[in-house]
């Protein structure tokens, strides 16, 4: 019998979590499955607009990639990938470790461009909250409430939301 494929996936975001969730449903011996991901849970965007409002906490709209990871039969590396040669069959991680892979699926997520601020300029509302990476948007979250919480009493705030798809608010 032949070696099992490597199946590489990187990144952990819905795509790949679906994926664990299939394997986990129907094991295939003849593919050897590895996951790396820079977390052992993934932020899943549905449930940050319930986060946001205070309905639920973070680890209530994380997906717990590990445990999918674990009944799926996976091996899970906590490792940013920083470099893929697809001629080689290799992604190497942060820590220079290099994982080879037969197929691989790169789900990297969205990202944005956030505006430029002058270097050293002090912080003002209105303020910019970008939803993305969602991985981090919780240190944001907290220092934007921060300025909100040092504004003068009985100041009034509005809050408008650019863009929808599915975690929209």
């Amino acid at each position: 019998m032949p070696p099992p494929k490597r199946l590489l996936l990187v990144g952990a975001g819905h795509a790949h979590a679906f994926v664990l969730e299939a394997f986990a449903q129907r094991p295939d011996p003849t593919i050897s499955l590895t996951v790396v991901s820079d977390s052992p849970l993934a932020a899943y965007s549905g449930g940050v607009p319930a986060w946001l409002a205070g309905e639920c906490t973070l680890r209530d709209t994380q997906l717990d990639i590990a445990a999918l990871c674990q009944r799926a039969g996976a091996r899970l590396i906590a490792s940013p990938a920083v470099a893929l040669c697809p001629t080689k069959h290799q992604v190497t991680l942060q820590d220079g470790h290099v994982v080879a892979f037969d197929v691989a699926s790169l789900n990297v997520g969205a990202t944005l461009q956030q505006p430029q601020h002058a270097e050293n300029a002090e912080r003002t509302l209105p303020a910019l909250l970008a939803m993305r990476p969602l991985g981090s948007l919780h240190h944001r979250w907290q220092a934007l409430l921060e300025d909100v919480d040092r504004l003068p009493p009985g100041t009034r705030q509005n809050v408008v939301s650019v863009g929808g798809r599915c975690g929209g608010l």
